[in-house]
């Protein structure tokens, strides 16, 4: 948190593996049931009598247990286990019970054994069922030129066990930026959250991967308590978003017609990333100052809301040294006006400094005190491509502990906002 800290590291890639594995034997036909299909081949004729079924599930505090008999076995039995029920029910009959679930609010990861004995054979399953928290990305500034959503980050992540289909566990919002402002944007978020996304899952709480501009939303609708998110809100992961602003939305605001982007800089989300630090003087022996006409009350107002302490936040960021070669160059400062004014650079991913990223103090700003819960450099990669590399890292982040089923048995219903 401290601009002396060193940058976090997750955990390593091998101990955030794609849960394909874990994953793909489930299905959740709706939000709050499991079904767990176990194949029967080898087993002997029906001639030898019924089978008997044993299964034993570690999702409660107790270990759940189910023991019946099947005469006609099919190729694959088909279980369904009702979290909130507790119940275990195979073809619309209940064969057994374990301790509740309520809806997640962390990852959840548990065991489930099943033994099909029919005369002398047996047949054994295993899964290592993972539930993970569903998890919203906010795209960047000019998402909607996309027809569709970034692909290459969707891939990534379902290498992950992210998946779209049921059980759902990814979310991509998709907002009009050229158009919308910040704390308009934000409800929309907010809404978006309400009536989609937690309606599709069995979760009291969810992760936020915000990147660029998207992360800002995120942040206010947390600072703010927007409907509810303070307590909403598990995880938010920040990938290289302008927390103090960036000066080439600045440039873009004054810069001829000609200039590339001097429409879109115009907008009222533009607006709300003026950089609120020090970055421009009218000559190399001046001060650095903020113009009158960059006043960024909005953006100001947000960095002097306070972190709820139960949301863990880390910030993802580019991170290449002008003094080097071969990377983006990013501009923290003007000298001069615009059109004209000489600009000066420092580290960054050719938008956003780094430090605007991890909410460090800049030429003698505040800056955003107690942001980042973990700093996580993802090299040198220009802003655009941010998200794209730091699929991984995003990965670990949202995957950084699994609650044990001990914790989450027996409690209490955690209140969430009403579709």
């Amino acid at each position: 948190m401290a601009a002396a800290q060193a940058p976090a590291t997750v955990p390593p890639l091998d101990e955030v593996s794609p849960a394909a594995a874990d994953t793909a034997a489930i299905r959740l036909p709706a939000a709050q049931f499991l079904r767990l299909n176990v194949a029967t081949g080898g087993l002997p004729a029906s001639s030898t009598g019924p089978a008997t079924v044993s299964v034993v599930t570690g999702v409660g505090a107790v270990p759940g247990r189910a023991t019946f008999s099947l005469r006609d076995v099919p190729a694959d039995v088909t279980m369904d286990f009702d979290l909130p029920d507790g119940a275990i029910s195979v073809d619309g009959r209940r064969v057994g019970s374990f301790t509740p679930v309520v809806p997640l609010t962390d990852n959840l990861r548990f065991p489930i054994d099943v033994a099909i004995r029919r005369g002398a054979t047996i047949v054994r399953a295993h899964r290592d069922i993972t539930l993970l928290l569903p998890s919203v990305i906010i795209p960047g500034y000019s998402n909607e030129r996309r027809t569709t959503r970034d692909e290459v980050v969707v891939k990534r992540l379902a290498g992950y066990g992210y998946t779209e289909s049921a059980p759902r566990t990814l979310f991509w919002w998709d907002y009009a930026s050229h158009t919308i402002g910040l704390e308009e944007g934000a409800k929309a978020l907010a809404d978006y959250v309400r009536r989609t996304v937690l309606p599709a899952t069995y979760a009291a709480k969810i992760n936020v991967v915000g990147y660029s501009t998207g992360g800002l939303f995120a942040r206010w609708n947390v600072a703010y308590d927007v409907d509810g998110w303070s307590r909403l809100v598990n995880r938010l992961v920040l990938v290289a978003v302008p927390n103090e602003g960036a000066v080439m939305p600045y440039i873009g605001e004054h810069a001829p017609s000609w200039f590339p982007f001097v429409k879109s800089s115009k907008s009222p989300l533009a607006r709300a990333m003026d950089p609120v630090f020090p970055f421009w003087r009218p000559s190399a022996d001046a001060p650095w100052s903020i113009p009158l006409d960059a006043r960024n009350d909005v953006l100001a107002g947000l960095n002097a809301q306070s972190v709820p302490p139960g949301v863990r936040v880390y910030c993802l960021y580019g991170n290449n040294d002008p003094a080097r070669s071969g990377g983006p160059q990013t501009a923290a400062g003007l000298t001069g006006r615009v059109p004209g004014a000489t600009v000066s650079y420092g580290p960054g991913d050719g938008i956003v400094l780094t430090a605007s990223a991890l909410g460090l103090p800049i030429d003698g700003s505040a800056g955003v005190p107690g942001l980042c819960d973990e700093r996580v450099d993802v090299g040198r990669v220009y802003h655009t491509f941010v998200l794209r590399q730091a699929a991984a890292q995003t990965a670990a982040a949202l995957q950084d502990r699994y609650e044990s089923p001990a914790e989450v048995a027996g409690r209490p219903q955690t209140l969430r906002p009403d579709p």
